[in-house]
């Protein structure tokens, strides 16, 4: 899997390279923001979706490639959202206590 091309570590310390290109396509719901994934991802997608439908599943993208900036921007907005309404981060919670089940020892 670390040999495939496609699987690529992509975050703060390791970006892009400027080079690097690829196609994309628009794939999701009427509904989805940011439709556009990779062609091979897209494709990929929309098999599993057929897959999925003739097993009476429905399987749908609601959110594709979301840049830096675009999800500090979303992040953003929410965190404003709830400070205008008084709302803080709550406490953290207390740790629970350590399990004691042990195989076995679970009753239906």
């Amino acid at each position: 899997m670390l040999a495939d091309p496609l699987m690529i570590l992509v975050n703060h310390t390791n970006q892009m390279p400027e080079n690097y290109t690829f196609e994309t396509a628009e794939c999701g719901s009427k509904t989805a923001v940011n439709k556009t994934l990779q062609t091979v991802a897209c494709n990929a997608f929309l098999e599993l979706q057929k897959a999925a439908a003739a097993e009476n599943v429905t399987v749908w993208m609601q959110s594709g490639y979301r840049s830096v900036s675009y999800q500090t921007n979303l992040y953003e907005k929410k965190t404003n959202y709830y400070r205008s309404r008084a709302m803080t981060r709550p406490p953290p919670r207390k740790k629970p206590p350590p399990s004691s089940t042990r195989r076995g020892l679970l009753r239906a």
